[in-house]
């Protein structure tokens, strides 16, 4: 029997998470959460986010973070959409 196939934790690849960061969406450093990609000004992961739209909406992530702007998170998603189309 095959074993699954186990992928990272993040679903960013390095470029992403490069790109996110000079645009000033998120950033990273071994002080915060362990060097995690986190939203600007938090200590909220970039991952959460994906995991609330695999789980719930956008919505629901704003009202439990309410640290992360809209415009924060809507950049994240427009990033990750346009390194896709590439």
């Amino acid at each position: 029997m095959m074993n699954p196939v186990q992928f990272p934790a993040s679903v960013l690849q390095p470029s992403v998470a490069d790109r996110l960061e000079q645009g000033g969406l998120a950033t990273r450093s071994e002080d915060v959460m362990h060097g995690a990609l986190v939203f600007t000004g938090t200590r909220v992961l970039v991952d959460s986010l994906f995991e609330y739209l695999r789980d719930a909406s956008l919505e629901q992530f704003l009202d439990d973070f309410p640290s992360v702007s809209r415009t924060a998170a809507v950049g994240v998603l427009e990033q990750v959409r346009a390194n896709l189309a590439v």
